[in-house]
């Protein structure tokens, strides 16, 4: 199956691998199981994790739609986001979400529970520790790097999966 995010109308859509329609979940809202524009998405352990731009969270649903649990909220504080924009998990199942207009990157435990973040929220910069609005991350196939796309510095970061850069 395929599923795309669809920020304008606030939902997932799952099509087969011929582009056939199956379902889709979600709607707009700020309750559980409702989305205010879903930027991104990222499977892990039978898990769908939606970064939630203007909902400031982060939602996991099981495959078929189903609501398990939210993690974050509005702020710069810890465990809080601005606009969480894509999300990768690394080596240690950790998630490693991009916060857009915090400008930094954000590490969680894959209950949500906060552990790092690279940069100081709300402190945009272009030095080898500083982001300004980063948007994309991806990590490498064995979870040991983290890329991250700083669109306002345009270029790419690469650090490991413990916040160093490389």
């Amino acid at each position: 199956e395929i599923y795309v995010t669809d920020t304008n109308e606030h939902m997932i859509k799952v099509f087969d691998l011929d582009g056939n329609f199956i379902r889709q979940f979600g709607k707009e809202g700020s309750a559980e199981g409702e989305f205010n524009r879903p930027w991104n998405i990222y499977f892990s352990d039978d898990e769908l994790y939606v970064a939630g731009y203007n909902g400031n969270r982060i939602d996991v649903y099981d495959p078929d739609g189903t609501f398990k649990r939210s993690f974050g909220k509005s702020g710069t504080g810890d465990g809080e986001f601005n606009g969480p924009t894509a999300l990768t998990v690394d080596a240690r199942g950790n998630i490693i979400v991009t916060d857009f207009y915090n400008h930094r990157v954000t590490r969680h435990r894959s209950d949500g529970t906060f552990i790092s973040a690279w940069n100081e929220a709300a402190n945009p910069g272009s030095s080898v520790g500083q982001f300004k609005f980063p948007l994309d991350i991806a990590a490498s196939p064995d979870g040991e790097l983290i890329y991250v796309v700083d669109s306002a510095n345009e270029r790419i970061k690469v650090f490991g999966a413990d916040g160093e850069y490389k």
